[in-house]
């Protein structure tokens, strides 16, 4: 008799603590599911900042070198007129000289590759 109460006692022990290793690990599995989805939103938040602050950046480039291309047109033609001002006059066409408009074109062109190289060179380097 005392035999089965001891093995009632037992089992009624074995279960309860069964019970509580099952309770605790739900909890635990609960807890580092909230961890890894609090992670997984910090990841994804970050990500998102760094690819709009990349995409702020790489706008912030692409105006800067279209206002550096846009100066080194207006630089061309602001040459341009300066020289026609200054040309002969014939028939009230004024003539500029072949190595002249190809000196202005090499200027603009040169500009041009300097706008260019200082954008490779800016995205490259990441400032």
């Amino acid at each position: 008799m005392i035999a089965k109460i001891g093995f009632v006692m037992l089992v009624l022990i074995s279960c309860g603590t069964l019970y509580l290793l099952d309770f605790y690990i739900k909890q635990d599995q609960e807890e580092n599911s909230k961890q890894l989805h609090s992670f997984v939103q910090q990841t994804r938040e970050i990500g998102l900042a760094k690819t709009s602050a990349k995409e702020r950046f790489e706008m912030q480039l692409m105006t800067d070198l279209a206002h550096c291309q846009e100066n080194a047109l207006k630089n061309y033609n602001n040459y341009l007129s300066l020289i026609q001002k200054v040309a002969q006059d014939k028939h009230g066409t004024s003539v500029i000289p072949e190595d002249i408009l190809s000196q202005a074109i090499t200027l603009q062109s040169n500009q041009k590759t300097e706008c260019k190289n200082i954008y490779d060179t800016r995205l490259h380097d990441g400032i």
